[in-house]
């Protein structure tokens, strides 16, 4: 693998390795793309008093993901690098978009989107064979849509 300590590389790229591996989360043994997550979830709940601030937000992470990993995979040498993690952050900020945060939605929120996440569930297993940033970041955004109509539906089973 090309790591941006390996050897001589631009700014820009390093930077994209950066922000593709949110600030180094992708590199948590075992558990990318769970640690990948769980900045989301917390970037979510920073920002949770504002909608509007939370869709801006997932807006601007899912521009970061495109930019960032197409680029950090041409670093990694490898398809859809472990490391590269931002996907995961932007997909669960977009599981978020919409939904009341309490804690409840919120556990339900990050466990469905791994289940989803990690499961692949079609379409996203086909869109995870796209090139490119493209193809990093579309399986989360189906796992995130399809978390979200999971949570709706059972928000009213929800204790308050």
């Amino acid at each position: 693998m090309t790591h941006p300590g390996s050897k001589k590389i631009d700014l820009v790229s390093r930077l994209a390795w950066l922000v593709a591996t949110a600030g180094g989360a992708g590199f948590v043994p075992r558990l990318p793309g769970t640690a990948g997550s769980v900045v989301g979830l917390i970037l979510g709940v920073l920002v949770h008093q504002s909608q509007m601030a939370l869709v801006v937000l997932t807006a601007g992470v899912i521009l970061l993901a495109l930019w960032s990993g197409g680029r950090a995979e041409r670093m990694a040498g490898k398809k859809d690098a472990p490391q590269i993690v931002i996907d995961e952050v932007a997909g669960m900020l977009l599981c978020l978009v919409g939904i009341t945060l309490t804690p409840a939605t919120l556990i339900l929120s990050f466990v469905l989107f791994r289940a989803m996440d990690i499961g692949k569930v079609f379409p996203a297993c086909r869109a995870q064979r796209l090139p490119g940033s493209l193809g990093i970041l579309l399986d989360d955004v189906i796992a995130a849509a399809y978390t979200q109509v999971l949570v709706r539906l059972m928000i009213p089973f929800l204790a308050p």
